[in-house]
């Protein structure tokens, strides 16, 4: 399923999402002080129960995060909204929205055929 995904900010959002077991919201909120790429983990903020965690870091997540973060740079946020333009990254002052991750979602399972089967972004985390 990942490997159909083109744009590059969506295939990182979600293989870090499937990578970390992160929810929607969490992997949405994600900020780059979240990154502790010395002890290779993720502060996960605002869970389940509105509890933190921390989450292993894989060495293949970090280099995709650094990869697509050199793209745009935010000071704050590790996935920025684009905005329509899709040049509003690098300035955001908010997240990608879930409406731009659902459709995302949306479309790779039709794509796939699989719309009856009930996939969604949390499939992922599990």
């Amino acid at each position: 399923m990942l490997k159909l995904i083109e744009k590059p900010a969506m295939l990182c959002f979600f293989t870090s999402v499937y990578s970390l077991g992160l929810r929607l919201q969490e992997a949405i909120h994600l900020q780059v002080s979240d990154i502790d790429s010395k002890r290779m983990l993720v502060h996960v903020h605002r869970g389940k129960g509105a509890r933190d965690r921390l989450v292993p870091l894989p060495m293949s997540i970090l280099i995709a995060l650094r990869r697509y973060y050199s793209t745009h740079r935010n000071p704050i946020w590790l996935f920025p909204s684009e905005g329509k333009e899709h040049t509003k990254a690098p300035t955001a002052d908010v997240p990608i929205s879930e409406s731009a991750v659902q459709g995302c979602i949306t479309k790779l399972v039709r794509q796939l055929g699989w719309d009856k089967r009930g996939v969604t972004t949390h499939t992922l985390r599990h």
